[in-house]
């Protein structure tokens, strides 16, 4: 399968911010990236050869017996994910085509670069680490205040977080027995289920008053005499 290829024109864009930069597709994963030139003693083919044979060298040393060609893989590898700037990907890291956003990045982290000192850096990262904070600590607000709240999430929680199975809330458990209260009333014949107003019970399970109640049967000898 014939991988993609970024535009010509979007490619000399990244040229000239810095002739060492390229855009181009990489599979794994699946992403374009801008790419910077690694500054290596020698052919980028010599030294991966060379480090291979130095982690084969070493593994042996360790008692593992590698094959060279996966040593020269797996230093391949390592050498390439090491001139990654960034990939192209949407915030969700998903697939994203090269466009002008990606020339706008490089402006500004190349302004970065040319323009902040250590101090501008340092006041960065801060605001950075500020936010995150911020983030874990109204997270973990939100969820100390449903405990706080939700009994039957409080109990559940108890349990993952002390290696138990989960069990079935006591609050569902008497729910469901008053549902089932509600089902067979008093005053039903074994196995059938009485009609409203059976047992001096309504429909909604309320208690009825006796004007309310269903008029006796004739002749159950429960009526006027």
């Amino acid at each position: 399968m014939e991988q993609p290829v970024a535009d010509r024109l979007l490619q000399a864009a990244v040229k000239r911010i810095d002739g060492g930069l390229s855009l181009e597709f990489l599979n794994p994963p699946g992403r374009f990236a801008v790419l910077h030139r690694e500054q290596l003693l020698g052919r980028p083919d010599e030294v991966i050869d060379r480090t291979a044979r130095e982690l084969q060298r070493e593994a042996a040393l360790r008692g593992y017996i590698l094959d060279l060609a996966e040593c020269q893989f797996s230093c391949a590898q390592a050498f390439r994910d090491s001139t990654v700037v960034f990939y192209v990907t949407e915030e969700d890291g998903s697939y994203r085509p090269p466009d002008g956003r990606v020339i706008e990045k490089l402006v500004r982290m190349n302004h970065y670069r040319e323009n902040w000192g250590l101090k501008d850096w340092k006041q960065f990262m801060q605001a950075k680490a500020d936010v995150l904070r911020e983030q874990r600590e109204r997270s973990a607000g939100d969820v100390w205040d449903s405990i706080r709240k939700d009994r039957v999430f409080a109990r559940v929680a108890s349990d993952i977080l002390w290696g138990q199975k989960p069990v079935r809330s006591v609050l569902v458990q008497q729910l469901e027995d008053g549902y089932e209260h509600h089902l067979v009333r008093p005053g039903a014949a074994d196995g059938a289920d009485a009609g409203p107003g059976a047992g001096g019970v309504g429909s909604d399970g309320v208690s009825l008053r006796p004007a309310e109640q269903d008029p006796p049967a004739a002749g159950s000898g429960d009526g006027p005499g």
